[in-house]
């Protein structure tokens, strides 16, 4: 699922969907994913397929980063936040 996700944010192979990648990233990040969490908070973070929301990129990066991405533990302790 999140590489399905990756090629449309890509568009590899399919035509570029920022809202179908988003569509399959949280499919996957909701079935506890790191890397697609990690995604998530990138596209809340910079409004790529959703509104800006710097609530749901802390969210979605928080739980990458208990899972031990390194990407999710850096934007967190960028923004000064423990995760």
């Amino acid at each position: 699922m999140d590489n399905i996700g990756s090629l449309y944010g890509l568009g590899q192979g399919v035509r570029k969907d920022n809202a179908k990648a988003v569509e399959w990233k949280t499919k996957a990040a909701n079935l506890g994913y790191a890397q697609a969490q990690y995604s998530l908070g990138t596209y809340y973070d910079n409004g790529i397929g959703v509104p800006n929301n710097d609530k749901k990129a802390v969210e979605w990066y928080k739980k990458a980063a208990v899972q031990g991405n390194a990407k999710a533990q850096k934007a967190l302790t960028d923004r000064g936040i423990k995760w």
